[in-house]
Parts: C-alpha cells; structure tokens; sequence
C-alpha cells in the first residue's frame, strides 16, 4: 500500500506568493537600474578606449596626429549615447537623428566607405579612392555587465518576495 501526502497552503501563504509573482512581473525598476549601469559600462569604454572584450581599439589617425582619444574628435558619438528600458527591456545605444546615427555602426562593426557619386572622398584632409574603418565595438556586455544584470535582478526578485510576506 503506498502512502499519500497531502500538502495544502495556508491562504495567507498563496497570496504571499501570488504578491510575489507580480510584484516579480514588472521589472520596470530592474530594468530601469540596468539600463543604467550599461548605459555608464559603455562610457567607460569610450573612457578606455577599449572594445566589449576589454581590448583596445585601434588608434585612429586623427587621435595620433592630434593627440585626442579615438571617437572621440566632436564627442557627438559620446553625447549621443543613451538609454531606454521598460517592463520587459533594458536597451543602450546611439540616439535616432543626426549625424552620429549615421556614423555610429561604422564604428561598432568596421567597414569601408567607398564615394557614391564621386570619384573620391576627402576624408581628415586628404583625397583618397575609400576608406576602411577598423571596428571599434563600445555596446555590447561584458562579463562585469552579466553580473551586474543578474544582480539587479536578484535584488529586485528578493524585494518582490520580501515586500510580500511583510
């Protein structure tokens, strides 16, 4: 004869937990904080100059003659860099409008820029057949941003549950 377990939740247990579940369901506070700290995670590697990876970007031409930190000549890039989130999403990247939208994938993937209705480009002061651009990655997640995002969750799953069986 086998034996039988019967387990019943107390009522004020269930709505503790049912609080909990959705108090857990709107991350909008989560969501905020993380898209804050990689929004500051992709300064800093402006800052550093280095990609996601933590290796450093190529020199530009004009850091070198100039002496100035590469994406980093107007600043527009750097300025343009900001931040949304949501119930569901926390998101980091480069303002809709102006010329950094246009530039701002260049510098993240690489490429070459070739002239569309000329036979050459000036580009930095010199007239030249095409450019090609070295990728410079800024957004992106590294593993200091992995465990940020699941510390922030963490914390904001345990208040949920806190907040519930107070």
């Amino acid at each position: 004869m086998s034996e039988i377990i019967t387990i019943r939740l107390e009522q004020r247990l269930s709505e503790q937990l049912r609080a909990a579940i959705e108090g857990a369901e709107d991350l909008t506070p989560a969501m905020d904080d993380i898209s804050e700290r990689l929004l500051e995670s992709t300064r800093r590697r402006f800052d550093t100059e280095s990609g996601v990876s933590g290796v450093p970007w190529k020199k530009s031409r004009r850091a070198i003659e100039d002496g100035g930190k590469t994406l980093q000549d107007s600043g527009r890039l750097y300025r343009a860099l900001d931040r949304r989130s949501g119930p569901t999403f926390a998101e980091v990247g480069v303002r809709a409008g102006g010329p950094p939208e246009i530039y701002a994938a260049i510098h993240q993937f690489g490429g070459t820029i070739r002239p569309r209705h000329k036979k050459a480009l000036s580009f930095a002061g010199r007239v030249v057949a095409q450019v090609v651009m070295p990728a410079r990655p800024y957004l992106g997640f590294d593993p200091e941003d992995r465990e940020d995002i699941v510390e922030v969750l963490t914390a904001h799953l345990r208040r949920s549950f806190d907040e519930a069986a107070a």
